[in-house]
């Protein structure tokens, strides 16, 4: 067992020793937390950055071009950025601002001394045809620039029938060096529209007959998106501005060493193209980086490699005329296979009998969901054979905002087992996922009925979860047990009256616990 675990355990028995009130144990534990963990993390100030000299940078590729070898880069200023909105919280834009039944857009293919070439796959275009388009800078010199993705307005009949977005929320554009050389910088696809005006086909279909698609591209410079690269090639992104973030993400805490260990983002260079972990996870050491977390902000500099001059362009390529064909006589009715409806909450267990389908997300419509506990996972070791009863490892995690909690669940708790229920007919995906299949039941018991004391900034806690009166709808191990649901008491803190009614979900892992609980 760990040091802060022991530390932690003992805290807990000294309170219950000394039948404090529930007050004093959380007044007690949050001094010893906050007292550890300020020991532990130290100061979140960001170092500063000379203004010249930053001879590393200057090697480094942009997105797919490498900058023509420059002196040790120069720093040109500093950017303070607010910290960025959640991911998906706004409206994906428009490509040139269109409605329904406005006029077809008028090609631009160069302005502000960029240019744009279009080329299509010769003969009739086709579902899923691929567009290649080359960007160049006409002058010669290189500019650095965010280029979104490729997307499309769809006319039909000289008016708006309907588009496809070029980068959803900003998030999805890339960073280039654009020069006299460059080409390739954007690819897309004659394939589904985002948006399918009235009248015009149903949801992502259009209608058969000709349609002329016009590619759009947005190519924007400014010392703040020099900034945000800048970052990125230091292996960070802009933090969000969501609560739950400020809370979870403090340099050494556990949900920062679990995304630094991430192979896409912090383990090794993240591609420049792709956003890494946020800055609140950043070093101390980050060059010229500042960080205030209470105005929201994050201080960048811009460098002369990033950095040439401004631009905001949108450019608009010649029309590429589509035709989109009848579907064949025999072909089945067109379905995405999304289902939008919400999941059905289960509000009586009893329903949960042999076979019974249980809608993924159920449990958060039914009021009774842990607030004591994000999530848990519990893990059968391979070959597990649960017969009549079973011990397996669980480990828990406290949520965003609960950075410490004392857990208990007094016994027994009624389980039942869910696999993953068949997969559609028609083989398509659902926007909730299929759901889950009752495939056993049995009661069970959490750490020996004892609390569980579990701390954000460490990670997860380990304890054993102990089955008895299994019994399984049909053989074991026909399919997998991917879920276990559950529904009995559970008391946060050490006053056995405050307890409440739980129905909750906690998922199943083969192979060692992914979280490193501790």
């Amino acid at each position: 067992m760990g040091t802060v675990e022991s530390d932690l355990l003992n805290l807990f028995d000294e309170v219950r020793v000394a039948t404090r009130s529930s007050r004093a144990v959380r007044t007690l534990v949050a001094h010893r937390v906050a007292r550890r963990r300020a020991t532990r993390l130290g100061g979140v100030a960001l170092g500063g950055l000379a203004a010249v000299g930053l001879a590393a940078t200057a090697a480094t590729s942009i997105g797919h071009h490498v900058a023509p070898a420059v002196p040790p880069e120069t720093v040109l200023g500093t950017v303070t950025v607010p910290f960025d909105s959640p991911f998906g919280t706004g409206e994906a834009p428009v490509p040139l601002g269109v409605a329904c039944g406005d006029p077809a857009p008028t090609p631009v293919t160069s302005a502000d001394g960029i240019e744009w070439d279009v080329a299509a796959p010769p003969g009739a275009l086709y579902p899923g045809a691929g567009i290649t388009t080359t960007l160049r800078s006409m002058d010669g010199k290189g500019v650095p620039a965010s280029v979104s993705l490729l997307g499309f307005v769809i006319v039909r009949d000289g008016v708006v029938a309907g588009w496809k977005y070029n980068s959803e929320f900003g998030a999805l554009a890339k960073f280039h060096y654009l020069d006299s050389l460059s080409f390739d910088h954007v690819r897309g696809t004659i394939d589904a529209p985002d948006v399918v005006c009235p009248g015009q086909g149903s949801q992502y279909s259009l209608a058969p007959g000709d349609t002329e698609w016009y590619p759009i591209v947005h190519v924007t410079a400014s010392p703040e998106i020099a900034a945000r690269q800048y970052l990125r090639l230091q292996g960070f992104s802009v933090p969000g501005d969501s609560p739950e973030e400020l809370a979870m993400y403090s340099p050494g805490s556990w949900d920062c060493e679990r995304l630094l260990a991430t192979p896409a983002l912090g383990a090794g260079a993240p591609p420049p193209d792709m956003a890494g972990p946020t800055a609140l996870c950043a070093p101390p050491t980050l060059p010229g980086v500042t960080i205030d977390r209470d105005a929201k902000t994050i201080a960048v500099p811009y460098t002369a490699r990033l950095y040439a001059r401004t631009l905001d362009v949108t450019l608009v390529g010649n029309p590429l005329t589509f035709t989109q064909a009848p579907p064949a006589a025999d072909a089945p009715a067109a379905s995405t296979g999304f289902d939008p409806s919400p999941p059905v909450p289960v509000t009586d267990t009893s329903v949960l009998t042999c076979g019974a389908h249980v809608d993924a997300g159920s449990n958060f419509g039914t009021g009774r969901k842990s607030l004591a506990v994000q999530q848990g996972i519990f893990q059968p070791a391979a070959g597990t054979a649960f017969g009549t009863a079973a011990t397996v490892d669980l480990s828990l995690l406290p949520p965003e905002l609960t950075p410490f909690a004392a857990v208990a669940y007094p016994e027994p708790l009624r389980v039942w087992f869910l696999a993953d229920a068949p997969i559609p007919a028609n083989g398509l995906p659902q926007l909730r996922g299929p759901g889950f299949t009752v495939i056993g039941t049995a009661l069970a018991s959490v750490n020996g009925g004892a609390p569980v004391l579990l701390d954000r900034i460490e990670g997860p806690t380990a304890t054993t979860l102990a089955f008895t009166e299994v019994q399984w709808c049909q053989a074991p191990g026909a399919d997998p047990t991917t879920v276990l649901a559950f529904e009995g008491l559970e008391r946060a803190g050490d006053d056995p009256g405050a307890e409440s009614s739980v129905f909750d979900f906690w998922f199943a892992y083969d192979w060692k616990d992914p979280w490193g609980a501790k």
